[in-house]
Order: structure tokens, then C-alpha cells, then sequence
């Protein structure tokens, strides 16, 4: 699917769903903590809804340079956290937001954003290069199937 043909949201429907979609991690019990880090909650809510406007086909109007599964990781934010938190969230938000058909791309591509941070968790919590191997093994054979 291409997502830059298929979608056509605007930076100020993606900056709506961002300013809402972190308005509520605030308060959720499970990412509330690994967020707690952030002091500039506006100057934050820009840098993702910029992101997402990339990351979904748009120009880039920010100067700024996103290393989002080291940062993630740095203050422990987990698989477990990812697909029982903030995708449930993420999605419920857009979907309130958002036209089912607008929400569809955007949740597909926030899915394999999730997936990259998911491996990129897994390898670097293993504790040998062996276990690394096997977690590289076992995604590209899924990847396979």
C-alpha cells in the first residue's frame, strides 16, 4: 500500500490526534512513567506531530532528527508496554478523531514502527550474542512466513 496515495491527512488532523493521544498518556497508569521525562509537553507534541507528518508522506518542515528506539528504550519503554498501552490508546484516539479509513493507514504504519521497536528491544535485552542471534533468527523467519 502506498501510503503517501492513500493517505491524506493534515499536519492539523495528525497534530489533533497527537495533542489529544499524549493529553491521555499522562494519565494512563502504564506510560505515564517512561513519559514522566518529558518537561515540554507543546515542544513535544510538535516534534511527534512532525514525525507522523513524515512518516506518513509529508515534506519535512522541522529540522530535527528523530532516534526513536534509542530514546525509547533509554527510559524503559517495552514490548509489553507498546502492545498493551500505547497501541490500544494510539488507536482508540485516532479512531475518535479520525475517519476509519485515515486511521487504518496511520494505525498500519504505527504498527510496524511498534514491530521495529519490538525487535530493537528484544536484541538489545539479550544476554549474549547468541541470544542476539536467535532474536534476529526468529523475527526474519516470521518475517518469512
Amino acid at each position: 500500500m502506498d501510503v503517501q496515495q492513500d493517505l491524506t491527512l493534515s499536519k492539523e488532523q495528525i497534530a489533533q490526534v497527537v495533542d489529544l493521544f499524549y493529553d491521555r498518556v499522562q494519565l494512563d497508569q502504564g506510560l505515564s512513567q517512561p513519559f514522566s521525562i518529558v518537561t515540554d509537553w507543546t515542544h513535544h507534541k510538535a516534534i511527534i506531530s512532525h514525525f507522523w507528518w513524515m512518516t506518513l508522506g509529508g515534506e519535512r518542515y522541522m529540522d530535527h532528527k528523530y532516534s526513536v528506539a534509542p530514546k525509547h528504550r533509554a527510559v524503559g519503554f517495552t514490548p509489553d508496554l507498546l502492545n498493551h498501552h500505547w497501541l490500544p490508546l494510539f488507536e482508540r484516539t485516532m479512531r475518535e478523531v479520525l475517519p476509519d479509513e485515515l486511521s487504518d493507514v496511520w494505525m498500519a504504519q504505527a504498527r510496524r514502527i511498534g514491530q521495529s521497536l519490538e525487535l530493537n528491544h528484544n536484541y538489545w535485552s539479550a544476554q549474549t550474542e547468541s541470544d542476539k542471534k536467535q532474536v534476529l533468527e526468529n523475527t526474519f523467519s516470521e518475517v518469512k512466513r
